[in-house]
C-alpha cells in the first residue's frame, strides 16, 4: 500500500509545464488542461480525505494513550510507599 505520504509527494511533484495564457491556447488545448486539472485536483481531494482519516485515528489513539498514563500513573502514587520485594535465589528485587 502507497503511504499518503507518499501519494502528497507523486501530487506534489507533478511536472508544471509552463504553457501560455489559457486565452491563447486553442480550444483543444484547454479541454486537455482542464482534463488534468481535474485529475489533479481529484488526487488532491483523496489526499486529503486519506490524511483527514489518519489525524482521526492518530487522536483517538493519543486519547486513549493519554487515559491510559493518567491510569498508570494514579496506580504508581497509591502504591508508591510500598518497600521493593527481597531478592529471591540470587535475583535482584524488581
Amino acid at each position: 500500500m502507497v503511504s499518503a505520504w507518499a501519494t502528497a509527494a507523486s501530487v506534489r511533484s507533478a511536472p508544471a509545464t509552463s504553457s501560455p495564457a489559457p486565452a491563447e491556447m486553442p480550444r483543444d488545448e484547454l479541454i486537455v488542461l482542464v482534463g488534468e486539472q481535474a485529475e489533479r485536483i481529484a488526487a488532491q481531494d483523496r489526499q486529503i480525505t486519506t490524511l483527514a482519516t489518519r489525524i482521526a485515528d492518530m487522536d483517538e489513539a493519543y486519547a486513549a494513550l493519554t487515559a491510559k498514563l493518567a491510569r498508570v500513573e494514579h496506580l504508581l502514587s497509591r502504591n508508591s510507599g510500598i518497600p521493593p520485594q527481597p531478592a529471591v535465589h540470587g535475583r535482584p528485587a524488581g
